[in-house]
């Protein structure tokens, strides 16, 4: 999607996906980002807690009607913006990148 973005914004073909990933490195283009989402979320009116409410909703609903795998992922969901499923792989790499850091500071 960056690269689409980038060549959208008339960036070279051959260029638009590192062009793209060296922009969002940019706190400038995620404040941009941020603004446009609020915007959005305003727009529509959509809140966090409408959204886990739906979930919720939807979650007992699927239940009532024996659709256990959508009761599922909307448990997925949930527990998935409550950071509950950290990658622990991730977390390590990171942990160990910062560790590097400081050995060579």
């Amino acid at each position: 999607m960056a690269s689409s973005t980038a060549l959208a914004a008339g960036y070279a073909e051959k260029s638009a996906g590192v062009s793209a990933c060296q922009l969002l490195k940019k706190d400038i283009i995620w404040d941009r980002i941020k603004a446009l989402q609020a915007e959005h979320m305003s727009r529509n009116q959509i809140t966090v807690d409408n959204i886990l409410a739906d979930l919720e909703h939807d979650k007992l609903l699927a239940r009532e009607n024996h659709q256990y795998a959508v009761a599922k992922g909307c448990t997925e969901l949930q527990g998935k913006y409550l950071s509950m499923f950290a990658d622990r792989h991730v977390i390590e790499s990171e942990e160990i990148q910062e560790l590097k850091g400081l050995e060579r500071a």
